[in-house]
């Protein structure tokens, strides 16, 4: 993942500038471009996120593009502005030329003969400065952004690496939260043992290079959850076999779209395989959620081993679009977010009787939050969303703005920030050596949702998954919510976790001491035990600001992936220093 400014023209581009966004926010970067609402001027906007990227994408057509008036001694048009803001602070540059761009929307074809020199001279400096790639359509341009940013992330990898202390000379314990497969391969149990197990072993092929973990699955038994967390857990990447036999998932796909749903928020990736499949085969085969599909008819007719050009091209794109799968210093970051619906904040806020519910305290609480949010005209029930995922802790963005303001993001969002921060500095301090190992974070979220639910495989799973020491940011006022308190007592009461609850308000609407007291808000599980007796850094409360709530997950996350916590954490350092030398 990386911060990635995209800079271009737009008249003539706009098209392309949406399937390049998404592209990349599909691949987990974060997308940064000049046109979005923003309160300050247009050209210290755009030059402050140049400044923050990591990787500068250029797409150049025939037009040299707007002149700001203000700021801008030089007449430059904004996009030749960025691109030396870009050059200038040492960003990794990706440049692609339109090979083929329309006439009619060119500068020289509606007479602009001073914007044209102009073009002409900044494309001279773009020259000079990066050799350019080409594009002359949606499907050449896809692989052109993706490879380049690809690889300007790997060039930006190296040179932090180059600065980067030694960290684990003569250690030989994998880290504990390893992600140490390349590949999650899951296909039906019995009809397709075989070909799963060539297709593992032709992955394995030098060629490819790719460690790939089998997961078998019937479809008549039901979903064992522990058993696929079991296999997933270690996986970067996944992909489902399609072959015949796959008539068999049609029986229930309801079950075969959760399984499919999980994966994909595990790994952020799931592509199909098929093996002498046509894409038409059955009718919901593409309702799948699935990121890529690829008809591997060639493999399938070939011997055992053989990489045949099909399959080439499919690891080819599942390379381009998911990096991950080859990256072996990853380690996963299991995280849980406790959290309304928007639903049910709604019905928290109308329904008389669910308020019944509430003691006091709590009745207290949700009337004091509620009487502040309409003093100040905020909407409180847009910080929630049709997930539980989609609660934004600070809430929601400028209306209209693109993404939103800095505060407005997701609780998930929030923690990749962190960990992101976390992956790029260039030297790590010791505690992160510790704690890390010289690998990069990638977050894991599971839901929530299984504690509000009688699903006792589901629950199973996330007792499984609590044991792992999970990382949690809870929402105090959904905390009001009578079936999502009830739902969170047992999780907040696992002393293993590392918890944070994030305040609707700052400052909070009541001290620390009026939440834990009685039966206060947060008067559940070991939270007070855990605070104010025992003042376990693992545990936090009212967190009340965007930067408080990042300064804590910066301390915790480390500690959260160590799995151990208290003298097994201290004798693990020990241990650790006295092998590698750190001081």
């Amino acid at each position: 993942m990386a911060i990635v400014y995209l800079s271009s023209t737009k008249v003539d581009l706009d098209a392309e500038r949406a399937q390049v966004i998404q592209l990349l926010v599909d691949a987990n970067h974060t997308v940064r471009h000049s046109y979005r609402a923003s309160p300050e001027p247009l050209v210290k906007t755009c030059l402050d996120d140049v400044r923050e990227c990591e990787v500068y994408l250029l797409l150049a057509g025939r037009r040299y593009g707007y002149r700001p008036p203000e700021d801008n001694p030089g007449a430059l048009s904004i996009t030749e502005l960025e691109f030396r803001a870009a050059e200038e602070t040492g960003k990794e540059l990706v440049v692609l030329e339109q090979t083929r761009p329309p006439i009619e929307l060119s500068d020289a074809d509606q007479g602009r003969e001073a914007d044209e020199r102009s073009r002409k001279l900044f494309w001279d400096l773009v020259r000079k400065t990066v050799v350019p790639g080409r594009w002359d359509d949606a499907t050449t341009l896809a692989s052109a952004v993706l490879n380049g940013v690809n690889d300007a992330v790997k060039r930006l990898d190296a040179r932090r690496r180059e600065h980067a202390p030694a960290i684990t000379p003569g250690v030989s314990r994998p880290h504990p939260r390893l992600l140490s497969r390349s590949l999650m391969l899951l296909h039906l149990g019995g009809d397709d043992e075989a070909p799963a197990a060539r297709l593992a072993t032709a992955l394995a092929d030098p060629a490819v290079g790719w460690s790939v973990e089998t997961c078998r699955w019937n479809p008549e038994d039901g979903i064992d959850w522990r058993e696929l967390d079991r296999r997933l857990t270690v996986c970067r990447g996944a992909a489902l076999l399609i072959s015949p036999s796959a008539a068999r998932f049609g029986a229930d796909l309801g079950a075969l779209q959760r399984v499919l749903a999980f994966v994909r928020r595990q790994c952020g990736f799931v592509a199909g395989l098929q093996l002498g499949v046509a894409d038409d085969a059955w009718p919901w085969l593409a309702g799948l959620n699935l990121s890529q599909r690829h008809r591997l008819d060639d493999w399938a007719a070939a011997s055992a081993g053989a990489i045949t050009p099909d399959l080439a091209a499919a690891v080819r794109q599942m390379r381009t679009m998911h990096r991950d799968i080859e990256d072996p210093k990853l380690v996963g970051l299991q995280c849980v977010v406790v959290a309304m619906t928007r639903a049910e904040a709604q019905a928290l806020r109308d329904d008389p009787a669910l308020q019944d519910e509430l003691n006091d305290e709590q009745r207290g609480f949700l009337a004091r939050a509620v009487q502040r949010f309409q003093a100040a005209g905020d909407d409180w029930l847009q910080r929630y969303g049709a997930t539980r995922e989609d609660w934004q802790p600070f809430g929601p963005g400028p209306e209209g703005a693109d993404g939103g303001d800095a505060a407005a993001r997701p609780a998930l969002a929030v923690l990749a920030e962190v960990a992101q921060e976390i992956n790029r500095q260039p030297v790590m301090p010791r505690r992160d050596q510790e704690a890390l190992l010289g690998h990069r974070i990638r977050l894991r979220p599971y839901s929530f949702e299984p504690l509000m639910s009688d699903d006792t495989e589901a629950l199973k799973l996330l007792s499984q998954v609590m044991a792992r020491r999970v990382l949690v940011l809870a929402d105090e006022l959904s905390l009001c919510h009578p079936r999502v308190r009830a739902a969170a007592a047992d999780l907040l009461g696992d002393e293993h976790l590392v918890v944070a609850t994030v305040s609707p308000f700052d400052p909070p609407p009541q001290t620390v001491e009026a939440s834990l007291r009685g039966n206060g808000v947060l008067q559940m599980g070991s939270l007070r035990r855990r605070f104010l007796v025992a003042m376990d850094p693992a545990c936090e409360i009212n967190m009340a600001s965007r930067m408080r709530l990042m300064r804590w997950l910066r301390l915790s996350i480390p500690e959260t992936l160590t799995g151990q916590a208290g003298n097994a954490l201290d004798d693990r350092r020990a241990l650790i220093r006295s092998e590698t030398g750190i001081a």
